[in-house]
């Protein structure tokens, strides 16, 4: 996934039972729309693990937001901003640095 696309990720659009991420938003320049391309408008399937991670997630944020990665120091169009300080792996997910 993009990191726009990620940080528009909401929680309706996850759906654990067919083990797919839809993308349908993306958050670009702090401004959250529908994909421009229709390419880009798709089903991820995910893996076993990115389903237990997922759900394990929304068991300790207790879905406080619509989005599934928020920040509690930064509303998301300001931490789209931040993405020099994400670290995405394809393997090893995603862990956030310092954003304060």
């Amino acid at each position: 996934m993009r990191f726009g696309e990620m940080a528009a990720l909401k929680w309706r659009n996850v759906d654990s039972r067919q083990g797919a991420i839809k993308v349908r938003e993306n958050l670009v320049d702090g401004e959250e729309g529908r994909p421009t391309s229709a390419g880009s408008v798709r089903d991820i399937k995910m893996l076993p693990p990115v389903i237990e991670a997922l759900r394990e997630w929304r068991k300790a944020t207790m879905a406080k937001s619509d989005y599934v990665f928020h920040s509690t120091y930064l509303p998301v169009r300001l931490a789209a901003t931040q993405a020099d300080r994400y670290n995405c792996r394809t393997a090893g997910g995603c862990t956030i640095g310092n954003v304060d």
